[in-house]
């Protein structure tokens, strides 16, 4: 019986690899904090302070955004 030399199997292993890889497109994500919080959550107990959404400003001057951000990925 013939046997297969490393570099070969290894070739051929990459080329099957690539082939399941390379057809599998990114996943579309969108980003909007307009009406949540965009699927992310505080793990319990281990956030220093509560999470909330507000409208409007910031409590001081020259501390938030001057608008929300929100777009595609």
């Amino acid at each position: 019986m013939k046997t297969v030399s490393p570099s070969i199997r290894s070739s051929v292993m990459l080329l099957l690899l690539l082939g399941f890889i390379l057809p599998a497109q990114a996943i579309q994500h969108k980003l909007d904090f307009e009406t949540g919080l965009g699927g992310w959550s505080a793990i319990k107990g281990t956030s220093l302070f509560n999470w909330a959404r507000w409208t409007g400003g910031t409590h001081s001057g020259h501390t938030g955004p001057a608008s929300a951000h929100e777009g595609s990925y």
